[in-house]
């Protein structure tokens, strides 16, 4: 997959990083990145300009809960059961956050 993402012949567009893009021959674009916000919706760090086909996704925690994506358009998606861990000690833990979020999107 490096191949198509970096070297193809025709590929116009690649920005490579942790948040990423690569516009392939004939106009569809791959997307990589990872969310680390608060909350179920995931932006995507670029919006793709008509469609977005297909997402994979991966947590960082091991996911002990089964997430699903619950809905996605051309601006990111919505994940639902997405686990959070808190931080501190005892009943009285002072921040909650969420696990970071990688994602591989396929749109045009």
């Amino acid at each position: 997959m490096t191949y198509w993402i970096t070297e193809a012949p025709g590929t116009s567009d690649t920005q490579g990083g942790e948040n990423g893009f690569s516009i392939l021959p004939g106009g569809a674009i791959i997307m990589w990145g990872t969310f680390t916000g608060d909350g179920d919706k995931v932006n995507f760090h670029r919006a793709f300009p008509n469609n977005c086909f297909a997402v994979n996704f991966t947590g960082t925690s091991g996911q002990r809960v089964n997430p699903k994506i619950a809905s996605k358009d051309r601006f990111g998606f919505v994940v639902h059961h997405r686990e959070s861990r808190r931080s501190g000690f005892g009943r009285h833990a002072t921040t909650t956050g969420y696990e970071a979020i990688h994602y591989v999107a396929v749109g045009n």
